[in-house]
């Protein structure tokens, strides 16, 4: 079965920062290299945070803020305010990083990413070790693939590899990256299964299910019987 791994679609090498980094180093990194976020490493190379975007503005909101009275009441705003204090990376960083593993799926990076309200995840290879980041639009990539791309998969990965069945038996349609199974399959069992797979395809967005089980007629006659037994004459 063909999936998109993480590590087909993350960036490489990745830049890192120190957690001694200044706030001005951290924005020029940023900017110089046009990404959203940096992984933070220590002496060792292990990542111990992320510092984004979001990070750096916040402390240019927050000292915006202080110049309003009650504004930092909250005890959100307070930690926020703390934060936007530090002139280091240290301190500006979110902790503790989120990771993916490299042979992740695209699709279970999505989920994480969406589950821990993120936009970039550095990528770990099996030993620990940071081999890249992710980000949001890098998933996406993986979805902008033609319906004839689509098509050829799921035929190949789903139709004749998954249901060992003849393509001309199970028909599939791509629209807009929906895919629209059809036909008849001898094992109903295999009906969501099947149905499962396609959604697995890159590019996939969604899944139409028109399978149904084949009814097996040479069984219907010989098999019927009354329901309460033979007839007594």
């Amino acid at each position: 079965m063909t999936t998109t791994k993480v590590r087909d679609v993350m960036s490489t090498p990745v830049i890192t920062l120190d957690a001694d980094a200044t706030y001005k180093q951290a924005a020029e990194l940023l900017l110089g290299n046009k990404v959203g976020a940096l992984p933070v490493v220590d002496a060792r190379g292990d990542v111990i945070g992320v510092v984004s975007e979001s990070d750096l503005l916040t402390k240019v909101a927050i000292v915006a803020d202080a110049l309003e009275p009650g504004l930092l009441a909250s005890r959100r705003r307070k930690r926020a305010a703390a934060k936007a204090a530090s002139d280091r990376v240290s301190g500006l960083m979110s902790v503790p990083a989120c990771t993916v593993s490299s042979e992740a799926t695209v699709v279970e990076a999505a989920q994480l990413m969406r589950d821990r309200e993120v936009k970039h995840l550095p990528v770990l290879d099996p030993d620990g070790a940071l081999v890249g980041i992710v980000a949001r639009n890098d998933l996406l990539h993986s979805f902008l693939r033609s319906d004839r791309q689509i098509r050829a998969d799921v035929v190949h990965d789903v139709v004749e590899s998954f249901l060992v069945a003849d393509p001309n038996e199970v028909g599939v349609a791509v629209s807009d990256g929906v895919v629209t199974l059809s036909g008849e399959l001898d094992n109903p069992a295999s009906i969501p299964l099947a149905v499962q797979a396609a959604r697995s395809v890159p590019g996939v967005v969604d899944v139409v299910d028109n399978l149904v089980a084949r009814r097996d007629d040479r069984n219907t006659a010989s098999d019927a019987s009354p329901p309460f037994g033979p007839l007594r004459t």
